[in-house]
């Protein structure tokens, strides 16, 4: 993985602890009106977001990014939140000061670090996947 990559990985998580949405409906759900509660749920989660400052944002930045590339290979290929952060993300905000509780990162989103280079996100349950991050193309001189 290269440095480039996981800077676009941590940053986007990072954005994330300042304002995210929170969907754990699938959009077919979400129109049948019949989860009404859960959508209260998904309210009361921004609500009661932890309350960061930038400085707490930016080590956890920085401090994700190192453990992307310091991790082995499998632990950095995924990061994911359910409705609570994996270790890495856990790890990251414990580290920066930031309670890793659920809400504070978006539930139900899952981040691909993939070998060509590229970040791919589901920013949210049933979402779309995609792309945030690509290598730049490489130069071929002759």
């Amino acid at each position: 993985m290269s440095t480039a990559q996981n800077e676009a990985a941590a940053q986007w998580w990072a954005d994330r602890l300042t304002s995210c949405r929170h969907s754990g409906l699938s959009p077919e759900e979400r129109a049948s009106g019949d989860n009404r509660s859960y959508e209260m749920a998904e309210m009361l989660m921004a609500i009661n977001k932890p309350k960061v400052t930038p400085e707490q944002i930016e080590r956890f930045r920085a401090i994700l990014i190192e453990k992307l590339a310091t991790a082995d290979r499998w632990a950095r290929q995924t990061i994911g939140v359910d409705y609570h952060p994996d270790q890495i993300s856990a790890d990251s905000l414990d580290a920066a000061g930031i309670t890793s509780a659920m809400g504070t990162l978006p539930i139900k989103t899952c981040m691909w670090l993939n070998d060509d280079g590229t970040v791919r996100v589901r920013y949210g349950y049933g979402s779309e996947v995609q792309t945030i991050f690509e290598p730049p193309a490489e130069v071929v001189t002759a």
